[in-house]
């Protein structure tokens, strides 16, 4: 191959490099929407590298070869923009869903197999040659109806990246103000290139400025890594944090309206699990509960103790009040965490009820030994007196040979005393 390499071609190939290795050190940071953005800079790199290549080529042949190349960046980073912006927002499920990512998974490989097959159809192009124009020779396009469809799809992804990433700038704690102001800054630059190209605003002749402004967003990109810590606070999405809470949470406005809330408090209540509870009063939810709204009504942060019937069953649960007033809108704002106490409750019963029968079995045991001990004493007392009087000389032998029937008879009495009481215990 036959190069003669421009500054633009030079600077394009060594920020493609550096692209690459940037990526790379992003995608050993770990974590899904890190990553994202990795292969997002891979596309990048990739269009930047081969359009560097294809600014230093001198023949038709050897730019459309490169531009072969270029599309598998071109095609591939918008999709790339546009997952890494569900991962960053917290919706990376929709894409998980096989409908919605075959849906954006069909124009990036079309458009490669279009731009590589192109010689056959010219759908995507329907003329390439090689402008003169310029200070070096540049590929001049004379596009196709696919490019049409193509320049769609990618502006579509980029706009609804932009639009997820808006929202959540919108709503996120001022903690990553930075850090979002760095993401929407850096993709708007290479949309204003992009579009201006297409409208034919083109400072530099048929060069395409859009690599260069996806270079830019690199290193600015690069800027927010070091300086504003990108990709070490990663903000989480409030409904995955709520969602995942086996707790029920209730936030009140000043009516005690419900202005939000999490899946969880359905599993208390008799509603329809499709049923959207924003701005029921909490009245209606939660019925025949004085003490609680008391608390509310008071304003007084606590637990109190709710029994309600949930499908024929009763329910025991623990309901903490909190309070919240945002002095810069002049509202307060009241939180009920709802924490099921059902099996507890059920446990510390099963407890009481083994310890009062324990209770009456020891019970039951101390009044068998006293029973026992009151019989055996006396036979084993006339016993004992007996023998002592053998041993002393006291009684004869016929004398003894009278009362052992009875001491006998007393033994018998007690072997079975003991036998009978011993099956008991």
């Amino acid at each position: 191959m036959d190069f003669t390499f421009n500054a633009y071609a030079i600077f394009l190939i060594a920020c493609g490099c550096t692209t690459i290795l940037l990526a790379y050190y992003i995608f050993r940071r770990g974590g899904d929407t890190v990553k994202w953005f990795s292969m997002m800079m891979l596309s990048n790199a990739i269009w930047s590298i081969a359009y560097g290549f294809e600014l230093a080529s001198g023949t038709l042949y050897q730019m459309k070869f490169f531009i072969n190349i270029e599309y598998v960046g071109i095609a591939t980073l918008p999709l790339n923009w546009f997952i890494f912006s569900l991962n960053f927002c917290g919706k990376e499920c929709w894409y998980k869903k096989p409908v919605n990512l075959i849906s954006i998974l069909i124009f990036p490989i079309l458009t490669i197999l279009m731009v590589w097959t192109n010689a056959f159809h010219h759908l995507h192009y329907k003329q390439l040659s090689i402008s003169k124009e310029g200070p070096f020779p540049v590929l001049a396009i004379d596009t196709g109806p696919w490019y049409l469809i193509f320049t769609i799809y990618f502006y579509l992804l980029l706009a609804a990246g932009c639009y997820l990433i808006l929202i959540k700038f919108k709503s996120s704690d001022p903690i990553y103000r930075k850090q979002n102001y760095s993401i929407i800054i850096a993709a708007f630059i290479p949309w204003v290139a992009n579009v201006s190209y297409l409208l034919g605003f083109r400072p530099f002749g048929h060069v395409d400025v859009t690599p260069f402004a996806f270079i830019m967003t690199t290193f600015l990109t690069l800027i927010g890594i070091y300086r504003f810590k990108l990709f070490d606070i990663i903000p989480i999405a409030r409904e995955k944090v709520l969602e995942l809470m086996q707790d029920g949470f209730f936030i009140l406005d000043q009516k005690n309206r419900i202005i939000d809330y999490n899946k969880s408090t359905k599993q208390y209540i008799n509603v329809n699990k499709e049923f959207d509870l924003i701005g029921t009063s909490l009245e209606d939810v939660l019925p025949d509960q004085p003490e609680l709204f008391e608390r509310i009504k008071t304003r007084n942060p606590g637990k109190v103790e709710l029994t309600l019937l949930k499908d024929g069953h009763k329910l025991n649960l623990e309901a903490e009040t909190l309070f919240l007033n945002d002095s810069k809108i002049n509202s307060d704002f009241s939180i009920i965490k709802l924490q099921d106490l059902t099996n507890v409750k059920k446990e510390a019963n099963r407890v009481r009820d083994q310890a009062s029968e324990l209770e009456k079995l020891n019970q039951l045991k101390d009044r068998i030994f006293s029973i026992i001990a009151h019989d055996l004493r006396g036979p084993l007392v006339n016993l004992s007196e007996v023998l002592k009087m053998i041993a002393n000389d006291q009684i004869t032998i016929d004398e003894f040979k009278d009362i052992s029937p009875t001491l006998s008879k007393d033994i018998i009495y007690n072997h079975r005393l003991i036998r009978k009481h011993s099956t008991l215990v």
